[in-house]
Protein backbone atom coordinates (compact mmCIF):
# COMPACT_ATOMS: atom_id res chain seq x y z
CA UNK A 1 0.00 0.00 0.00
CA UNK A 2 1.59 3.31 -0.74
CA UNK A 3 2.07 6.16 2.03
CA UNK A 4 -0.67 7.67 0.73
CA UNK A 5 -3.40 4.96 0.93
CA UNK A 6 -2.26 4.47 4.00
CA UNK A 7 -2.03 7.75 5.53
CA UNK A 8 -6.27 8.12 3.65
CA UNK A 9 -6.94 4.93 5.31
CA UNK A 10 -5.77 6.01 9.09
CA UNK A 11 -7.53 8.64 8.48
CA UNK A 12 -10.73 6.81 7.45
CA UNK A 13 -10.07 4.47 10.22
CA UNK A 14 -10.87 7.63 12.62
CA UNK A 15 -13.85 9.02 11.40
CA UNK A 16 -17.52 8.05 12.69
CA UNK A 17 -19.26 5.43 10.71
CA UNK A 18 -21.24 7.64 8.50
CA UNK A 19 -17.60 9.63 7.49
CA UNK A 20 -16.23 6.71 6.64
CA UNK A 21 -18.55 5.80 4.54
CA UNK A 22 -18.38 9.15 2.50
CA UNK A 23 -14.20 9.34 2.65
CA UNK A 24 -14.59 5.51 1.54
CA UNK A 25 -16.80 6.55 -0.96
CA UNK A 26 -14.22 9.27 -2.43
CA UNK A 27 -11.31 7.10 -2.29
CA UNK A 28 -13.40 4.17 -4.41
CA UNK A 29 -14.15 6.99 -7.02
CA UNK A 30 -10.27 8.26 -6.73
CA UNK A 31 -9.41 4.80 -7.70
CA UNK A 32 -12.37 4.39 -10.21
CA UNK A 33 -10.61 7.76 -12.09
CA UNK A 34 -7.10 5.68 -11.69
CA UNK A 35 -8.59 2.52 -13.24
CA UNK A 36 -8.11 0.84 -10.36
CA UNK A 37 -11.49 -0.65 -10.37
CA UNK A 38 -10.96 -4.06 -8.26
CA UNK A 39 -9.67 -1.66 -5.39
CA UNK A 40 -12.59 0.71 -6.45
CA UNK A 41 -15.10 -2.23 -5.35
CA UNK A 42 -13.83 -2.77 -2.23
CA UNK A 43 -14.28 0.57 -1.21
CA UNK A 44 -17.62 0.80 -2.44
CA UNK A 45 -18.57 -2.12 -0.52
CA UNK A 46 -16.86 -1.26 2.59
CA UNK A 47 -18.83 2.24 2.11
CA UNK A 48 -22.12 0.70 1.75
CA UNK A 49 -21.17 -1.84 4.90
CA UNK A 50 -20.67 0.94 6.80
CA UNK A 51 -23.94 3.19 5.96
CA UNK A 52 -26.66 0.54 5.76
CA UNK A 53 -26.13 0.02 1.77
CA UNK A 54 -28.49 1.68 0.59
CA UNK A 55 -27.05 5.22 -0.46
CA UNK A 56 -28.04 4.85 -4.26
CA UNK A 57 -24.84 6.75 -5.35
CA UNK A 58 -22.57 3.96 -3.71
CA UNK A 59 -25.15 1.45 -5.14
CA UNK A 60 -24.49 3.43 -8.42
CA UNK A 61 -20.76 3.53 -8.79
CA UNK A 62 -20.21 0.05 -7.19
CA UNK A 63 -22.80 -1.10 -10.12
CA UNK A 64 -20.85 1.07 -12.90
CA UNK A 65 -17.76 -0.33 -12.01
CA UNK A 66 -18.96 -3.89 -11.76
CA UNK A 67 -20.22 -3.20 -15.54
CA UNK A 68 -16.77 -1.56 -16.66
CA UNK A 69 -14.56 -4.61 -14.85
CA UNK A 70 -17.48 -6.98 -17.14
CA UNK A 71 -17.10 -4.81 -20.03
CA UNK A 72 -12.75 -5.65 -19.59
CA UNK A 73 -13.08 -8.60 -19.09
CA UNK A 74 -15.22 -9.58 -21.89
CA UNK A 75 -12.56 -7.38 -24.55
CA UNK A 76 -9.77 -9.91 -23.48
CA UNK A 77 -12.00 -12.81 -24.14
CA UNK A 78 -13.13 -13.54 -20.21
CA UNK A 79 -16.68 -14.24 -20.88
CA UNK A 80 -16.80 -16.07 -17.41
CA UNK A 81 -15.74 -13.25 -15.59
CA UNK A 82 -17.43 -10.79 -17.19
CA UNK A 83 -20.29 -13.04 -16.84
CA UNK A 84 -19.56 -12.94 -13.21
CA UNK A 85 -19.30 -8.89 -13.07
CA UNK A 86 -22.46 -8.51 -15.00
CA UNK A 87 -24.18 -10.37 -12.67
CA UNK A 88 -22.95 -8.44 -9.42
CA UNK A 89 -23.93 -5.10 -11.62
CA UNK A 90 -27.62 -6.66 -12.32
CA UNK A 91 -27.84 -6.37 -8.73
CA UNK A 92 -26.68 -2.86 -7.84
CA UNK A 93 -29.10 -1.44 -11.24
CA UNK A 94 -32.27 -3.27 -9.80
CA UNK A 95 -31.44 -2.07 -6.32
CA UNK A 96 -31.31 1.27 -8.09
CA UNK A 97 -34.21 1.08 -9.76
CA UNK A 98 -36.29 -0.12 -6.63
CA UNK A 99 -34.88 2.48 -4.64
CA UNK A 100 -36.40 4.74 -7.84
CA UNK A 101 -32.86 6.53 -8.29
CA UNK A 102 -31.30 6.39 -11.46
CA UNK A 103 -33.78 4.29 -13.04
CA UNK A 104 -32.76 5.65 -16.84
CA UNK A 105 -29.42 4.86 -16.30
CA UNK A 106 -29.82 1.69 -14.25
CA UNK A 107 -32.31 0.13 -17.31
CA UNK A 108 -29.67 1.37 -19.63
CA UNK A 109 -27.44 -0.68 -18.23
CA UNK A 110 -29.08 -3.92 -17.80
CA UNK A 111 -29.91 -3.88 -21.65
CA UNK A 112 -26.27 -3.54 -22.67
CA UNK A 113 -25.54 -6.31 -20.64
CA UNK A 114 -28.63 -8.47 -21.50
CA UNK A 115 -27.41 -7.37 -25.21
CA UNK A 116 -23.62 -8.42 -24.27
CA UNK A 117 -24.77 -11.66 -22.50
CA UNK A 118 -26.80 -13.20 -25.29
Amino acid sequence: MAPLERALTLHIDSQSSWSRGDALWDLGNAYAGSNRLPEAVHAYRRARALNGGGSPRYVRNLGEVLFAMGERALAVGDSSAARRHWEEAEICYRELIALGSDEQRAVYRLGQMEKRLQ
